[in-house]
């Protein structure tokens, strides 16, 4: 796989989205790393969405300057 190929995979992986837990934030789907908070939205009856932003140099979605959204479901 050339470098092309590489980033097109890495960025189909960052708009899949990643699950938010409470306790442990939302991951990195590139490198697993916890990614800061940029943007929290309201609770939409059960949901909340938020965007992310990976800060591990290292990663590709980092480099990218790429958005990484997060789903949370709130427990009943």
């Amino acid at each position: 796989m050339g470098s092309s190929e590489a980033v097109v995979v890495a960025l189909a992986k960052v708009q899949e989205g990643v699950d938010y837990s409470p306790v442990d934030g939302a991951r990195c789907p590139l490198c697993g790393e916890r990614m800061a908070v940029v943007t929290t939205r309201k609770w939409a009856g059960q949901v909340r969405v938020r965007y992310h932003k990976c800060e591990n140099q290292k990663c590709v979605a980092a480099k990218l300057g790429s958005g990484v959204k997060s789903v949370e479901l709130r427990e009943s």
